[in-house]
């Protein structure tokens, strides 16, 4: 995937760029924007610009949702082709109008006016009429990102972000202008999951949530390391996150004595060593399981 010009494209088929027409005028490059991979979808991160190109999904619409919407991972079953999604995010589930993307379990396509069922996580039948398969296997599909359903249920989504990455399977976002110093990250495996007053290991979760708190400093980079850990890149300092911040993880600064450049001023080498672009020069940072060290390269000895 990539992105020129307030525009979208998709290599398909291979060495062949080809536009996400339905993505055109939707993002903004004039100000940061950030692609995180995960869970075969891409997320876009680009202020009020929230997207999802979705490479999994089945897509179902209907105008007759009813009472009982379904939850995440729910199954559910078209009573008369055969067809069956596990549901991944659905809009709107608070009216009777809402697209429903799940992951397909067969081969087999919905047809037009049947009727859907299942079990929602309540115990509650679930079951609407499809308007329309709207294209239901061609994919990309290209929408919002929301918390779920456009529920409270599941909190409110950051608001105007323009930093993302996927960490420890959480789709974190940091760089929100209205409170710089802030960092959110999502549900562990559900990244349309933002409430962070969920008490579990895998809860949603915020600095202003969590026991490490804020960052004391304007973040402009996320720099995830595998599982291992994730470093705040900030205008003056530099700090690095152990751990899960909702399972007994910690936020220490590495350095405070320089800064980084900007979203994407580092790189790594093969030994996981990483190199970024500082106020004084280039920096070199090695973590170890003793601690961390931080060598400007580019100093005057």
């Amino acid at each position: 995937v990539a992105v020129a010009n307030d525009r979208i494209f998709l290599e398909a088929p291979a060495g062949t760029m080809a536009e996400i027409t339905a993505a055109r005028d939707t993002i903004d490059v004039s100000i940061n924007l950030e692609l995180v991979d995960a869970y075969q979808k891409v997320f876009v991160v680009n202020g009020d610009n929230q997207k999802i190109i979705d490479f999994v999904n089945t897509r179902c619409y209907t105008t007759a949702l009813g009472a009982n919407a379904p939850n995440i991972g729910n199954a559910l079953s078209g009573g008369t082709s055969g067809a069956a999604i596990v549901v991944d995010y659905a809009t709107d589930i608070g009216s009777t109008t809402s697209r429903i993307y799940g992951v397909p379990q067969n081969t087999v396509v919905f047809t037009d006016g049947e009727t859907i069922t299942g079990t929602n996580d309540a115990g509650n039948a679930v079951s609407f009429a499809l308007n329309s398969a709207l294209a239901a296997t061609s994919v990309p599909h290209f929408y919002d990102w929301t918390v779920y359903g456009g529920s409270t249920t599941y909190g409110t989504f950051p608001t105007k972000p323009t930093l993302g990455c996927l960490y420890r399977g959480r789709v974190d976002l940091a760089g929100t202008p209205y409170d710089p110093h802030q960092w959110y990250m999502s549900r562990q495996g559900n990244p349309f999951d933002w409430n962070y007053v969920s008490a579990d290991a895998q809860s949603p979760i915020a600095g202003n949530n969590a026991d490490v708190g804020k960052v004391g400093d304007a973040i402009i980079a996320l720099i995830p390391r595998k599982d291992d850990f994730l470093i705040f890149g900030c205008v003056n300092s530099m700090w690095l996150v152990r751990g899960d911040p909702a399972e007994g993880g910690s936020l220490d600064p590495i350095t405070l004595a320089t800064g980084i450049f900007g979203p994407k001023s580092f790189c790594w080498d093969a030994e996981d060593n990483l190199y970024w672009f500082g106020t004084s020069g280039i920096y070199k940072l090695r973590v170890s399981s003793e601690g961390w060290q931080v060598e400007n390269l580019t100093a005057k000895s």
